[in-house]
């Protein structure tokens, strides 16, 4: 039972001497823009539909972000920096795109190359 004892607490002065002297997780980028509102562009692709509509409705709070795209499709993502990422809530597309200013550029998942500009309502 000693040597269990021992081999318990030499395996916990171990866990703790390792958290101790360990790095800490770098703070997530934060969102350097806010995309908030109603986009508009297109998508290009290779694929059956070539040129295509595209709307996107987001909700930034933070570096979050929630939102929509057409038709319907619901989105949850980050931004970090000028770099936005999304992915469909239900597993199915979402897009990686970089803003300048009110365009956005980029990939959806499936290779498609998207361009957006913000809706001015």
């Amino acid at each position: 039972m000693s040597h269990l004892r021992i081999a318990i607490a030499i395996v916990l002065c171990g866990l703790i001497a390792g958290c101790a002297g360990s790095t800490p997780a770098p703070a997530p980028a934060t969102a350097t823009v806010d995309v908030t509102g109603t986009w508009r562009g297109s998508f290009r692709s290779q694929g059956v539909v070539p040129v295509g509509d595209l709307t996107l409705v987001l909700r930034q709070t933070g570096n979050k972000l929630t939102g929509s795209v057409s038709p319907g499709v619901e989105i949850e993502g980050t931004v970090e920096g000028n770099r936005v990422s999304y992915r469909a809530v239900n597993g199915r597309g979402g897009a990686d795109l970089t803003v300048d200013g009110n365009e956005m550029t980029g990939y959806s998942v499936a290779g498609s190359q998207l361009r957006l500009k913000r809706a001015v309502d």
